[in-house]
């Protein structure tokens, strides 16, 4: 109830931000026409979206790691409103629905334009990462699941233990204030594009025995049984989690055609090329003491309708764990060690034969490879100390078509397929119907 109050509260507050306001002949109780007119005229200039997308999944894996096996779901349901609360100042509002239906806010900031080519931005706001983080709803990345570098819980990935898992997902949306600058393109080595930002940082996973601190409260409960990345934005905090700001940053380059320095011809082998490094660094847990890091490097070439996309990542990820049969005990003793991952995707998009009830239809192919090397963990989650580390890997190849059938939607198939150094493989086939308006 009290999260449904939030969101009526915040839809109510928006209304009235967005130009309500009352003239002197309001407050003596005759009716002012011009204040209708401005309220409908601010309302025209605001832009109202959203998005969800129904998923039916079948997996390949044994019963006794899975139950559903052929599962149907309701899955990235969003809505947000983007415009103009102030004078030459967007403003914009984003909901998503949470697991358990309810709504909860995801996206809320402020932009002004302070001096010249330079954007601030404040508020909680989409990290600028690498090419796939801000590709959070479904009508915006290709296929049913997202890249393994950046996969959510659930569709996107299959954990294993002491296997990699994604440094975060993607859609992370943070607290905190940005800049980005775009200089001018003289010299053709220069970025298009250079963002700071500063923002609280990811949280400490909740499934490790504590929930996050409570800002009215000095308590800070100990850890149970761990300390590790909430990877997944299981928690949905808005406040921050330790006293360490995280700072990042992205440059980015952009260009047009580009062709081989060639005496026989000067055609462009691709239309477009594109680059940028990323990179993101702090401190997670609540007692201000486990360090994450994490950088990347994406390019990206077009020519006409086929587009090639390539991205590398790699991080270290300070952790506690339990030591090796312990875990039953009031207070188990805790294990302090890191383990490092980096991992790479390539994916082709082209044109496919068109299909009678599709407008528009690509193909995309996907491999991708991610790996651990790390501290070996049981079953349990606790770890084998002074055992050395290893080294494990996870590969996965997509493959499927994505068919836009009108304006307001889309339709995709996916086959993928899960490949481990030390289990049996493990696919799956989905199909989904994206709405977007």
């Amino acid at each position: 109830m009290k999260k449904i109050l939030v969101f009526k509260t915040l839809i109510i507050f928006l209304l009235i931000f967005s130009g309500i306001s009352w003239s002197h002949a309001d407050f003596a109780g005759v009716p002012d026409k011009r204040g209708s007119d401005a309220v409908l005229r601010t309302l025209n200039n605001w832009r109202w979206g959203g998005s969800l997308s129904f998923t039916y999944r079948n997996i390949g894996a044994r019963p006794i790691e899975i139950e559903i096996e052929n599962q149907m779901a309701l899955t990235d349901m969003y809505f947000r409103a983007e415009g103009p609360a102030l004078q030459d100042t967007p403003f914009l509002l984003e909901f998503a629905l949470a697991a358990n239906g309810q709504p909860e806010l995801y996206r809320l900031a402020v932009k002004n334009m302070t001096i010249n080519r330079v954007e601030l931005e404040v508020g909680r706001f989409l990290i600028p990462f690498g090419r796939s983080n801000e590709l959070y709803r479904p009508d915006l990345y290709p296929l049913v699941t997202k890249s393994l570098l950046y996969a959510s819980p659930g569709l996107d990935f299959v954990s294993r233990v002491s296997y990699p898992h994604p440094l975060f997902s993607s859609g992370y949306a943070d607290t905190g204030i940005r800049m980005m600058y775009k200089p001018h393109a003289e010299p053709v080595w220069f970025p298009r594009k250079l963002t700071l930002y500063v923002v609280n940082g990811l949280q400490e996973s909740p499934i490790r025995g504590r929930r996050p601190p409570d800002p009215r409260t000095f308590l800070i409960l100990d850890s149970v049984s761990g300390s590790d990345v909430d990877w997944g934005h299981e928690v949905n905090f808005l406040a921050d989690n330790n006293d360490t700001k995280n700072p990042g940053a992205r440059i980015e380059w952009d260009y047009g055609d580009a062709a081989y320095p060639s005496h026989f011809s000067r055609a462009a082998f691709v239309n477009g090329v594109s680059a940028g490094l990323s990179g993101l660094i702090g401190k997670y847990d609540i007692e201000d003491r486990l360090s994450n890091w994490v950088w990347g490097a994406d390019v990206g070439l077009r020519r006409g309708q086929y587009r090639l996309t390539g991205e590398f990542i790699s991080g270290e990820v300070q952790a506690k764990w339990v030591t090796l049969g312990t875990s039953a005990d009031a207070t188990p003793p805790l294990i302090k060690d890191r383990y490092s991952e980096s991992g790479y995707s390539i994916q082709l998009e082209f044109p496919f034969s068109e299909l009678s009830f599709s407008k528009q239809t690509r193909a995309i192919f996907r491999g991708e490879s991610f790996t651990r090397h790390g501290p070996v963990l049981n079953r349990l989650g606790e770890i084998f100390p002074d055992v050395p580390h290893i080294k494990t890997r996870v590969n996965k190849y997509s493959g499927g078509l994505n068919g836009q059938v009108n304006e307001y939607f889309m339709t995709k198939l996916e086959y993928g397929l899960w490949t481990f150094d030390q289990f049996s493989s493990i696919y799956q086939i989905l199909w989904s119907g994206v709405l977007s308006f």
